[in-house]
């Protein structure tokens, strides 16, 4: 039996390097005769698990995990991200800043036109100028259809000035250019006199107006401002005059200009300013003539360097005591059809307190007197005291400027004669009356002269009229001076 129970059990093949199957086959050989179910069993242990055999499965023995490397490896990935994301960021910073910069070179503004302006800060008025101004393109565009103008100062003439530039209007001058390059730059010249008062403020602008390469429609502009001030005038003004008269008192004034430049005055013209209470007597043979009545004033020749012109006004004095009367005299100078004053003089007249008074009538007339040669003339003075006080030793003189009065037909009822001087004196030895004389105490002297006969006149051939002046004084050791004046007859 145990025979045929082995001949059917199959052997089983044992595993190599498996410690059960060695443990069956020792069995196999040593053991007694076991049952089939017991070798059935041993078969079944002896059996390999099959993969994936959910019971017999393997595990998996355990890795060592390297901390070091893991940490070296994990932070070698942040700094490649790091890398990744600050290059990413670099490009775009770059793009931008490479779009900024791109759209910042093709944009225009007007900060991009700089006009500087080289002139004098301080200048003599009537003085040769020269303006010399600089105009640049800062952008990194062409300008197109550029248009540059200058604004002058009122009182410039203009001398000499950049080829191409042209007088659009008064005082304005303009320079065309067609293009102008990125970066290029240019000058422009404009030289002249400039007229203006003492301590006038002159100012000039440039102005620059373009298009765009980029933007031929657009249209920018720019400018820039220059003063010049007038530090002094070469024109010298003064009035000869006296500073104090009596009411209806005849004033003769010296009015002289002269040119203390370098350059010619051209254009000068001498105005007077009355104010009411003085009458211009612009009929008396002193008065200089050409003066216009309309203008109030004399037209001036070109004065050269250092050169001098002298005027005389006579007028007459009309108010009540201690008023003032300013006679203002201008010095102008025309350019085209604008007149620029240069220098102003004034004279400051006072009308005193008249003490005395003084008149004459001649043939009973006392306005001019027309006569004809030879004919005599009766002449009479008289004298009044307006004052509060008596005057003692007054002196009264009668002067004849001309040369047609016959002296051997003199009337004198009292006074002498000076021929060398043309002028009769009345003193108190001649006229008792007049070594005192009361307040408000009035007398009268009259005399007679004659004109010399038509053959003994000096006759020109310029002339043909002739003129006899008689100048009336009153004067005493008792009529008040006023302080800082000179004595006044």
């Amino acid at each position: 039996m145990d025979e045929e129970n082995n001949k059917q059990a199959p052997q089983e093949k044992p595993v190599p390097g498996d410690d059960s199957s060695v443990s069956l086959l020792r069995k196999q050989l040593y053991a007694k005769d076991e049952s089939s179910e017991i070798k059935k069993r041993e078969r079944e242990l002896a059996t390999p698990p099959q993969l994936g055999h959910k019971r017999f499965a393997k595990t998996k023995q355990p890795e060592l995990v390297d901390v070091v490397a893991a940490r070296s490896r994990k932070r070698r990935r942040y700094i490649q991200i790091g890398v990744t994301v600050i290059g990413f960021l670099l490009v775009g910073l770059a793009a931008a800043a490479a779009t900024i910069w791109y759209r910042s070179s093709q944009q225009v503004t007007p900060d991009d036109a700089v006009i500087t302006i080289d002139a004098p800060s301080d200048i003599v008025a009537g003085e040769l100028v020269e303006y010399t101004v600089t105009y640049r393109n800062e952008s990194r565009v062409r300008w197109d259809n550029v248009e540059f103008q200058l604004d002058m100062p009122g009182g410039f003439i203009l001398r000499s000035a950049t080829d191409g530039t042209q007088q659009v209007s008064k005082n304005q001058y303009a320079l065309a250019v067609d293009s102008l390059q990125a970066g290029e730059e240019k000058t422009v010249s404009i030289g002249g006199q400039l007229l203006g008062e003492q301590d006038a403020s002159l100012i000039m602008r440039a102005a620059i107006a373009f298009s765009p390469e980029n933007f031929p429609s657009g249209r920018f502009d720019a400018s820039q401002s220059h003063t010049v001030s007038v530090a002094s005038v070469p024109v010298e003004l003064s009035i000869d005059a006296p500073s104090q008269a009596a009411d209806g008192e005849r004033i003769v004034a010296s009015i002289k200009v002269q040119n203390t430049g370098t350059e010619p005055l051209v254009g000068g013209r001498l105005q007077l300013e009355i104010p009411p209470g003085i009458q211009l007597a612009t009929e008396d043979d002193e008065f200089s003539s050409s003066f216009s009545l309309i203008s109030s004033s004399w037209e001036l020749p070109t004065l050269q360097p250092l050169e001098e012109a002298s005027r005389v006004a006579v007028w007459y004095l009309d108010g009540a005591a201690r008023e003032r009367r300013v006679v203002t005299a201008k010095t102008l100078v025309l350019n085209g059809e604008d007149e620029y004053l240069l220098r102003t003089a004034e004279q400051v007249m006072t009308i005193s307190e008249a003490e005395v008074a003084l008149s004459q009538t001649f043939n009973g007339e006392s306005e001019t007197l027309t006569v004809r040669a030879g004919e005599a003339v009766k002449s009479s003075l008289t004298y009044k005291n307006t004052g509060t006080s008596a005057l003692q030793n007054i002196v009264i003189t009668a002067q004849f400027e001309g040369s047609v009065l016959d002296p051997a037909k003199l009337k004198l009822s009292s006074g002498a004669y000076d021929p060398q001087n043309q002028t009769i004196t009345w003193k108190a030895a001649s006229v008792p009356e007049l070594a005192t004389l009361q307040p408000q105490q009035e007398g009268t002297i009259e005399y007679e002269f004659s004109l010399l006969p038509l053959e003994f006149l000096p006759l020109t051939e310029d002339a043909k009229n002739q003129n006899l002046i008689v100048t009336a004084t009153i004067d005493s050791p008792d009529l008040p001076t006023t302080t800082g004046e000179g004595r006044r007859i």
